[in-house]
């Protein structure tokens, strides 16, 4: 408007410009990429409790596809390394790392729930961890 354009001009022009628009990074992967199935029901002495095993379980699934894919790759349920992992995503190394990171946060949030006194999400990323492995690992 300091320029003399109406209100009306000024909406009209920046109208176009606010839309965002949410971005499928699955959409591009490539089929075939390793993912942990975390198939197994029970786990001899978990860390964590079966409530928060569930609640793993179902973040596990709602996460999206390349994360799941960080994640089985960078826990060692898939022998890949971090450029082999970063190739098929087109990423750098940095972003997977950031990846990883990002999703075991969420995992760790929904193991820690919404309960009055739940634990500390940090204090779970290691509890968290080993159930992932404990759960992807084929029962001997």
């Amino acid at each position: 408007m300091h320029f003399g354009y109406t209100p009306e001009e000024v909406e009209l022009r920046l109208d176009g410009c606010v839309e965002f628009k949410n971005f499928d990074a699955d959409a591009g992967l490539p089929d075939g990429l390793p993912m942990a199935s975390l198939a197994r029901l029970h786990v001899v002495g978990p860390p964590l409790s079966n409530k928060q095993v569930a609640r793993v379980r179902e973040a596990w699934q709602a996460l999206a596809r390349r994360s799941r894919f960080v994640l089985t790759v960078r826990l060692g349920l898939a022998s890949q390394t971090l450029a082999q992992t970063a190739k098929p995503l087109g990423l750098h190394l940095s972003r997977v790392r950031q990846l990883q990171v990002l999703a075991l946060d969420s995992l760790a949030q929904a193991a820690a729930g919404d309960e009055r006194g739940r634990p500390n999400p940090m204090e779970l990323l290691d509890a968290v961890e080993a159930t992932l492995r404990a759960l992807a690992k084929p029962p001997a």
